[in-house]
C-alpha cells in the first residue's frame, strides 16, 4: 500500500531519534533505529533509538498492567 511505502521511505531517511534527537547508527545497539508502535493498537508512533524504544516499551507495560 502507499501508506507502507511512504512509511518505509520515511524510516529509511530518518537519521535522528524523534524522542531524544540522538544520531541513529547502524550496528550500534544503543542508537539502533527502531520503528516504534503502540503495543495495544499496533499503530506506528515514531522512529526512535533502541534506548528510547526500550524505555517506551517499559512505560507502556507499566501503564497497561
Amino acid at each position: 500500500s502507499d501508506d507502507f511505502s511512504s512509511l518505509y521511505e520515511y524510516y529509511l531517511n530518518c537519521d535522528k531519534c524523534e524522542e531524544c534527537n540522538v544520531e541513529l547508527q547502524e550496528g550500534n545497539y544503543k542508537n539502533k533505529k527502531c520503528l516504534d508502535h503502540n503495543h495495544e493498537t499496533g499503530l506506528f508512533r515514531n522512529i526512535i533509538c533502541n534506548r528510547c524504544n526500550v524505555i517506551r516499551g517499559n512505560n507502556d507495560r507499566h501503564i497497561n498492567n
